[in-house]
């Protein structure tokens, strides 16, 4: 064979090779999904209706979220960007752009409520292992700030009764003032009189709280004023 020809030749299968290997290198530095999710754990000495108020109040009004779904001791929320398909991203992407699902889930062990948040990425979406490594850090940063809103002791007002969008029905009206289903008219007035007296927003703000103790109690304050006006429509007084 000619030297001018073998040399076409090994020149031509050079390339080829190259070719090929810069095939198999793109596709094994292609970001994939890899189960891209963090969830931890923590336990607070409230009740767990008292905790779940807390955590949706922080959530839906200082985190941006939106819950899409309740059901018995836990709740999923949902925040982000639907259009952000994979990280690292094309454009600056904020943590709070980042599609997310976050399952909350609240258990009773004695006196104490213990509460499990995943943080969750959709699965039609892929990230690198440094995107991976970043929504773990910002998924920890985040429950971490969530850890450290909830105080670990009742509300300077005492425990609020469950709210009404947990506990729907007549039986949950009763609930929202600590009462039973046998309870009588004589003693709605009272419960109501005395969660008045608890939750008004006037002698709270008063006392110089925290403004999102202050929203809580305002929004326990309007559950047991529309529960108490839906019984007393109830029984006819």
């Amino acid at each position: 064979m000619a030297p001018v020809v073998a040399w076409a030749l090994g020149t031509a299968a050079v390339a080829l090779y190259r070719y090929l290997t810069a095939d198999e290198q793109s596709a094994d530095e292609s970001p994939e999904y890899v189960n891209v999710a963090w969830s931890s754990s923590m336990s607070i000495g409230l009740p767990r209706v008292v905790t779940r108020r807390y955590v949706d109040d922080f959530l839906c009004k200082q985190s941006g979220f939106r819950r899409v779904r309740s059901e018995d001791g836990a709740d999923q929320y949902f925040r982000g960007d639907e259009s952000i398909t994979e990280l690292p991203a094309q454009r600056k992407v904020r943590w709070t752009d980042v599609p997310l699902l976050l399952d909350v889930r609240y258990h009773v062990g004695g006196s104490r409520c213990h509460i499990e948040l995943r943080y969750a990425a959709p699965e039609s979406m892929t990230f690198d292992e440094s995107a991976k490594d970043t929504f773990h850090h910002c998924a920890k940063r985040e429950y971490q700030r969530v850890f450290d809103m909830l105080p670990d002791g009742p509300p300077p007002w005492g425990e609020p009764s469950p709210s009404r969008p947990f506990g729907p029905g007549d039986d949950g009206d009763l609930a929202l003032l600590g009462l039973s289903r046998t309870a009588s008219w004589p003693q709605i007035q009272s419960a109501y009189r005395e969660a008045c007296l608890k939750f008004h927003p006037d002698r709270l703000r008063s006392q110089n709280l925290p403004a999102h103790l202050v929203d809580l109690a305002v929004r326990q304050f309007r559950d047991v004023t529309d529960a108490y006006q839906r019984l007393k429509q109830e029984l006819g007084q």
